[in-house]
């Protein structure tokens, strides 16, 4: 008998309701829970570390502590934790930070939610598969 799986658990971190909303919304269609929110890079640390949700999706400019301190923090903990970036900033500048601090993905606003959730399935795919 086979069981079923459990949803991947998500971590949205953006001081945007809106953008928190929209990935809430859309979570379940494609096989996650988002079983946390942050709006500011401080609390978004703080949720990871209680919740250690299977990724994070992560806004680089927020308050507080912006996007890359906050996948440095939480990289610092667990250097396979699975963290894409989501941004208006665009430079490729940015995209290489990104990157280089161990981002697994980045992500352009304004964005199609379900390529998000593509984006992080392929990442937690591997994982499954075992």
């Amino acid at each position: 008998m086979s069981m079923a799986k459990e949803p991947w658990r998500l971590l949205v971190a953006d001081d945007s309701l809106m953008t928190q909303r929209i990935l809430t919304q859309t979570a379940a269609r494609y096989g996650f829970e988002v079983v946390g929110v942050a709006s500011d890079g401080r609390e978004a640390i703080q949720r990871w570390g209680e919740l250690r949700p299977d990724a994070v999706v992560l806004d680089i400019v927020m308050p507080e502590i912006d996007g890359i301190g906050v996948l440095e923090a939480i990289l610092d903990q667990d250097r396979d934790a699975r963290v894409v970036m989501l941004s208006s900033l665009h430079t490729r500048k940015d995209v290489l930070e990104c990157r280089s601090h161990g981002a697994k993905g980045y992500i352009l606003k304004p964005f199609e939610p379900g390529h998000v959730f593509e984006i992080l399935r392929g990442l937690l795919e591997t994982v499954r598969s075992d």
